[in-house]
């Protein structure tokens, strides 16, 4: 029976995984376009699937770990500008860490563990990216992509960093409260 509910976990995991990555792989594809050959269409959703099922906590360290992947993998799994790919992926580690964050995270406030119920995790990442899919895909069709200058691009780019700072400060620096006769 306890072999039984292993591999029954281990699907579910997987169709969650499979299933986000799709998701987002479609949401990014309305903003750059894919990549030519299998490896370069393949390996975002493997990246995304990994990322969006990947336990993240305020003061965890993975999101250092994973911002140089996710720009490698921007750079070179899709198309369009450098520039736009680079604020594209971004963008979207942005979204993705913080959600993952405040996810994973809340256990915490509420007094849980923070490992418990990884599914109950991974359904609400994946519930947020599917409102992301379905509001993308109303706003953007796939016959007119977005097109910005290079300005407008770079000043994207300059908009998201301060985001990016935030993520990364939480992720280094923890969430602890000061002690204000140390200082």
């Amino acid at each position: 029976m306890q072999i039984l509910l292993s591999i029954l976990s281990l699907f579910l995991f997987i169709c969650l995984s499979v299933l986000g990555g799709t998701l987002m792989g479609k949401t990014v594809s309305r903003f750059l376009p894919e990549g030519t050959g299998r490896l370069r269409k393949v390996i975002p959703y493997f990246l995304f699937a990994i990322t969006l099922t990947m336990p993240t906590w305020i003061g965890d360290a993975n999101p250092l770990f994973l911002l140089l992947p996710f720009l490698m993998t921007f750079l070179f799994c899709y198309g369009g500008t450098a520039l736009s790919r680079l604020v594209t992926g971004m963008v979207f580690f942005e979204v993705l860490i913080a959600w993952n964050m405040m996810v994973d995270s809340s256990k915490e406030w509420v007094g849980g563990e923070a490992s418990s119920n990884h599914y109950l995790s991974c359904l609400l990442k994946l519930a947020m990216w599917f409102v992301i899919f379905l509001l993308v895909h109303r706003m953007i069709s796939p016959e007119r992509p977005i097109q910005l200058s290079k300005r407008l691009w770079a000043l994207a780019g300059v908009l998201s960093a301060a985001p990016l700072f935030a993520e990364l400060a939480f992720s280094i620096w923890d969430f602890q409260p000061y002690d204000m006769e140390s200082l």
